[in-house]
């Protein structure tokens, strides 16, 4: 009796142990499917962030460019005063203290600021691999060339 009751009293245990060991394995399996959604969120939420940042770097460098193109379209390309633009790039290129090469070059300036964090970050930078300035005085070498033909 006593043999039978010692028995009983390990098979219990036994089945008891199995029991709460496959209760424990089934809460790890839960988990790496709330962590898995947990990491899908962070990352979209962080790819969220980052196209944020670049359509405020290249807002930035839009706004830029503009700046530089609108002012010497009204300044000297609707005139058609080349001699007038090449003058103003010079005092540009030139670093000069007037107050239109000194805006420009603040424009210029911050668009390359922007491109640069904007390249770190690997955002979308095409129709932006020339800056303003460039831009500028391939319209002017392009408008001087066909005013010499």
């Amino acid at each position: 009796m006593i043999l039978k009751l010692f028995y009983l009293s390990v098979l219990s245990i036994l089945l008891s142990g199995c029991f709460t060991q496959s209760q424990q394995n089934s809460i790890p399996e839960s988990q790496p499917i709330v962590e898995k959604k947990q990491v899908d969120e962070k990352i979209k939420k962080i790819q969220l962030q980052k196209q944020k940042r670049c359509d405020g770097y290249i807002q930035t460098m839009k706004y830029a460019r503009s700046y530089v193109v609108t002012e010497f379209e009204k300044g000297y390309f609707t005139q058609n005063d080349i001699v007038g633009a090449k003058a103003q790039l010079f005092l540009i290129q030139s670093q000069s203290q007037s107050l239109f090469a000194k805006n420009i070059n603040d424009a210029e300036n911050s668009y390359n600021k922007h491109y640069e964090l904007a390249k770190k970050l690997k955002c979308d930078l095409k129709g932006f691999s020339t800056s303003p300035v460039a831009q500028i005085k391939n319209t002017i070498e392009v408008s001087d060339a066909e005013d010499s033909l």
